[in-house]
């Protein structure tokens, strides 16, 4: 019985429904005790039914919500996840909780030169805020030679007033996208933070390729691993582990463009262009940079406008190696308003071929110091001037106390330029 009624009560109630009366003047008002059994049986039946069709709808409501919260939380395999908006009255937030494989990008609505696989971020003035996170590991592969743009390609692009958190093991990044239309503006990104946004990258390694696709049909004209396109003391933070980068392209490459905070840990940096210029790291930010150990290996193949790294403001590692194949410049530490220092606390290795009117191993404006061991090869016949180590400033200072070995081929050599205290064994070589 339903809340004390009894059958009789529900069945008449029933009846004057049935049959118009309920609520009106002629509504039965005194209990039918004499129900025949068919008529019992047809009552009990569409009872039944009403309550079953009110169970299911109670049911579909239910999954309709639960699909409702889920789109916010899961992509399909291969989908581009766009969180772009102009306007908006409140922060919002995105979090993908199991890992996410995405090999499409779709073209923003907001900007005219810019297709991403994973975007988020407000184009509107009033700056609210976009969240997006995953909490696993997260793997973009654009390498569809189907499909082609003449756009600029962004595999993770964080926009105006954007957060985007990347855990995990691993930030997996192909960034080999085809361009209808390539020209020297043309770029292939595999992050990039604009002025106002932070990115957080928790990932123990984060693996960036850059390049021509699978099958070879064409490759990227120009492409930059990482752009942090900061402003001081409004946001373009940049954090992460372990950076590998790597590419092979026709034009223009850098490994890592900077200009607002950054910070990693270890670093690795390879690639090979056909023309162009080529920087592994270049830093116009005023924060300094402080890393562990970092590996840079560039060739270019025609021209000579390669630089191994490139900083105005304070450069620390623990160990620094360098490989250029036509570059001309392994460090240049340098700014027009101050005096940035050079700090390598273990081993500093520069190792330059050269076609350019001169060379430079390391220079610095401020002061230059190597703590262990200092390795500096150019070969430079082709050249005019070689320098092995330079700094502007008097006092500026190599402390090797291991080992220094200096070997430098040119028609005019330069060891050293205000540069004294030499304190390990010291091999100084040079050869017309």
């Amino acid at each position: 019985m339903n809340k004390g009624k009894d059958i009789s009560t529900m069945f008449t109630k029933e009846e004057n429904r049935k049959n118009g009366r309920l609520g009106y003047a002629d509504a039965t008002r005194e209990k039918e005790d004499i129900i025949n059994p068919a008529q019992y049986g047809a009552f009990l039946q569409k009872r039944g039914k009403r309550k079953m069709r009110k169970q299911k709808l109670e049911r579909a409501v239910v999954l309709s919500l639960m699909l409702a919260a889920l789109q916010q939380n899961s992509v399909l395999a291969g989908d581009a996840i766009s969180k772009e908006e102009y306007t908006g009255d409140k922060d919002k937030y995105y979090s993908y909780q199991d890992a996410v494989s995405i090999d499409k990008f779709v073209e923003s609505q907001f900007s005219y030169k810019a297709a991403s696989a994973v975007s988020a971020g407000s184009t509107g003035g009033n700056g609210f805020r976009i969240e997006l996170s995953f909490d696993k590991n997260l793997t973009v592969d654009l390498d569809d030679p189907t499909a082609a743009t003449d756009k600029d390609v962004y595999a993770v692009r964080a926009g105006n007033y954007a957060t985007i958190n990347i855990g995990g093991e691993l930030l997996s990044i192909t960034n080999n996208a085809i361009h209808s239309d390539p020209n020297d503006y043309t770029v292939n990104y595999g992050i990039y933070g604009s002025q106002t946004s932070k990115i957080n990258i928790t990932a123990q390694n984060t693996e960036i390729n850059l390049g021509g696709n699978s099958q070879g049909k064409d490759e990227t004209y120009n492409a930059t691993g990482i752009y942090n396109a900061g402003i001081e003391n409004y946001g373009g933070d940049f954090l992460a582990k372990n950076l590998k980068i790597t590419g092979m392209m026709q034009g223009n490459f850098i490994g890592i463009n900077n200009s607002g905070k950054f910070a990693a840990d270890n670093i690795d940096i390879q690639a090979v262009s056909e023309s162009g210029s080529m920087y592994g790291i270049k830093n116009t930010g005023t924060g300094g940079l402080d890393f562990k150990d970092v590996n840079i290996e560039l060739e270019l193949k025609s021209g000579y406008a390669l630089t191994g790294i490139k900083s105005k403001s304070n450069l620390t590692a623990d160990n620094i190696n360098i490989k250029l194949q036509n570059g001309n410049t392994g460090l240049y530490v340098t700014d027009t308003a101050s005096a940035p220092d050079l700090l390598v606390k273990g081993a500093l290795n520069i190792d330059i071929v050269t076609n350019s009117e001169s060379a430079v191993g390391a220079y610095a404006k401020g002061k230059l110091t190597v703590g262990k061991e200092l390795n500096v090869f150019i070969d430079g016949s082709k050249s005019f001037n070689v320098n092995g180590i330079v700094s502007d400033i008097d006092d500026g200072m190599t402390d090797a106390k291991d080992n220094v070995k200096m070997v430098l081929i040119g028609p005019r050599v330069f060891y050293t330029t205000y540069v004294v205290g030499f304190t390990g064994n010291t091999l100084l070589e040079g050869r017309k």
